[in-house]
């Protein structure tokens, strides 16, 4: 794997701490950034290890999986620690976690936990020693649900890395979960500025492309409002090409009788303007 400079600072950095924050503009690699070093961990660890990837979302840990998977090979046993539906392992059992893990007291060989923050504290509960931990989208970790977990591994874990593009800072009663709070999460081991990708030709420059609309945007309809925005933005060429793989999710909504307003399912945003962009580029 042939690393960027940005990412192999970040690796290199890696390599000499054992906590820290990695700051990276969408669309600069951080996942490959957490694959360099876990295979290379893999392959010098004089021992089976555990390692654990923790995304926001079912979606995103199964995409990380599939990316993760095409570097290491069956010597290594892969578990989902989450509710969605996967082919494998999965569990969100701790117990059931610790026995697959452990086998008569013993760790026979390296695994890779992919969950979750919702589903962080059954990896915490299963009371397994964590190698290497990653955690993708990591301003997530400062949620007040979730926050407990990512401490926790943090005082037990040898290594953990946090990979954002934008971090959370805390405020007031959330201070302590800010990820300004290096006894968490560690200092910064790389701040990849966005001009220093748009320079190398990695990310294209964010555009502003202003277009008239008779809708009404409100918290309700915010989601269809802006879905169709989106697919009717006058694309510029380059931006054409990318545009095609944009899937319009329908969302369903549903009235309970407990509160007259609809519940609205929001949706994920799947691809912002700057990945669109780089996405095109590469085309």
């Amino acid at each position: 794997m042939q690393l960027l400079p940005h990412q192999q600072r970040a690796y290199d950095m890696m390599q000499v701490e054992n906590r820290g924050r990695i700051i990276i503009p969408t669309g600069g690699g951080k996942t490959y950034i957490m694959i360099a070093d876990l295979v290379n961990q893999l392959r010098t660890a004089n021992r089976p290890t555990i390692s654990v990837v923790v995304a926001p979302r079912i979606l995103l840990i199964n995409q990380l999986h599939s990316e993760f998977s095409r570097f290491y090979d069956n010597s290594v046993t892969t578990v989902h620690v989450h509710s969605g539906e996967v082919d494998g392992l999965s569990t969100t059992n701790a117990r059931e976690l610790r026995d697959i893990v452990i086998t008569n007291g013993a760790l026979i060989h390296s695994h890779i936990i992919f969950t979750t923050y919702h589903s962080l504290q059954r990896v915490v509960d299963a009371n397994i020693i964590i190698d290497n931990i990653y955690f993708d989208e990591a301003h997530h970790s400062t949620g007040r649900y979730f926050h407990q977990a990512v401490l926790a591994t943090s005082k037990f874990a040898n290594r953990s890395y946090y990979f954002t593009a934008t971090p959370r800072i805390g405020r007031g009663d959330s201070k302590v979960r800010g990820m300004d709070n290096n006894r968490v999460y560690g200092n910064i081991l790389e701040q990849t500025t966005a001009k220093e990708l748009i320079d190398s030709g990695k990310i294209l420059s964010p555009q502003i492309i202003p277009f008239d609309t008779d809708t009404v945007r409100d918290r309700y309809n915010a989601h269809d409002v802006d879905a169709e925005n989106l697919l009717n933005i006058p694309h510029s060429p380059e931006i054409k090409i990318a545009s095609k793989y944009l899937v319009r999710l329908k969302f369903e909504r549903r009235a309970f009788c407990t509160d007259s307003r609809p519940l609205v399912i929001k949706p994920t945003l799947l691809f912002s303007f700057t990945l669109l962009s780089s996405f095109s580029a590469s085309w």
